[in-house]
């Protein structure tokens, strides 16, 4: 008999997810910073070694606002196949 199987994680909603996208600035240039948990499951999606840096941008804005895209994007891919 093996380990038993976790569960898949039920979720259907972007409200099962806590999203934080912050920006910092690195050699004059700003890069969006991700953190994404599912809720359901307490389990960090994002960032996992070996993510992609997001940037460099002009603006602190610029570089929040993609973090918002990808973390979107992120977000809408576990919903359709959870880990």
């Amino acid at each position: 008999m093996g380990a038993p199987k976790t569960p898949e994680p039920k979720t259907t909603k972007a409200e099962d997810y806590r999203v934080e996208v912050s920006s910092f600035r690195s050699s004059g240039q700003f890069y969006a910073r991700i953190r994404i948990e599912r809720l359901t499951d307490k389990k960090v999606i994002y960032p996992f070694e070996g993510a992609e840096t997001l940037g460099p941008y002009e603006s602190s804005d610029k570089a929040r606002e993609a973090g918002q895209v990808r973390a979107r994007e992120l977000v809408d891919a576990d919903i359709k196949s959870p880990e």
